[in-house]
């Protein structure tokens, strides 16, 4: 007993309509995952700018635009601790866990230095293994961002 033509043509026409089906489900996932692995990386990047600018900030002040004094650092510490908040947010929403470990630490250690900037009393005397646990906190979280976004 055989399967009569019009059988074969319509299990012809269902199997090819249930791998149009998969592979079309295959390459939505495909640009999905294409899709959030650039919005990390965006993210990464952003924050990555954000701490080196920090960084720039207190190891190369001749590179910024205006000459630095004490209330410019103030200012540009303040300033650079915020757009590391904006960048921070979105790294928060699209990172792995690894990675926004890493970047918690550096959000902290630059708050800590920018509270430490905006306290009354002695500075100095805490400025620089502040200003060492931010670079640490910073460059762990860069390594982390590089790690997962080589190709």
């Amino acid at each position: 007993m055989g399967i009569p033509t019009e059988g074969v043509v319509l299990i012809n026409l269902a199997a090819g309509a249930l791998l149009t089906y998969a592979g079309g489900a295959v390459n939505q996932h495909r640009q999905r995952d294409a899709r959030r692995a650039e919005v990390r990386r965006e993210a990464y990047g952003a924050l990555i700018l954000a701490l080196d600018h920090l960084q720039r900030v207190w190891e190369a002040p001749e590179t910024m635009p205006t000459t630095m004094d004490d209330q410019r650092m103030g200012r540009a510490t303040g300033e650079a601790v915020a757009s590391i908040q904006q960048a921070y947010a979105a790294v928060r929403l699209v990172a792995s866990k690894d990675a926004r470990a890493k970047a918690d630490a550096a959000w902290s250690a630059a708050w800590d230095l920018s509270n430490l900037l905006n306290t009354p009393g002695p500075k100095f005397s805490r400025l620089g293994p502040v200003f060492d646990a931010f670079t640490a906190a910073a460059r762990e979280f860069v390594e982390q961002a590089e790690a997962e976004c080589a190709l």
